[in-house]
């Protein structure tokens, strides 16, 4: 249908029953049409765990709201190849799409940029 140019409907029933389900463990209005706008304009309340490591000459990557004990073990052989994790408020790290867990790859910044400065800073500082 996509090649056709027809789109589905993006909150069409099946979501409508997804938001059912969750809004009646969590909450009248938990799951939205907008809710996920909402969410992402509210300032970040929790820490970030921001997992940096080296990566030929320059530094990547990877991201988590929480460690799993998958993510755990993938954090603990990282530092012991000269990995950092650092935890963090700022959204911007989590922007990349790399997470923390096994075969989760790194975000690696280009480099001389703000934000491969900026990771490198706290690489070295943290």
């Amino acid at each position: 249908m996509l090649k056709l140019g027809v789109r589905p409907e993006s909150h069409g029933s099946d979501f409508r029953q997804g938001a059912a389900v969750i809004n009646a463990a969590m909450g009248p209005d938990f799951v939205t049409v907008s809710s996920d706008k909402e969410y992402v304009q509210s300032p970040l309340d929790k820490e970030l765990y921001l997992l940096i490591v080296p990566f030929q000459s320059r530094l990547g990557y990877a991201w988590a709201a929480r460690l799993s004990s998958e993510a755990t073990e993938v954090v603990a052989k990282k530092v012991l190849e000269g990995g950092k994790l650092i935890r963090t408020r700022d959204r911007k790290w989590a922007s990349g799409s790399a997470k923390i867990k096994r075969f989760g790859g790194l975000n690696i910044p280009v480099a001389g940029t703000p934000m491969a400065a900026e990771l490198r800073a706290l690489y070295e500082g943290g």
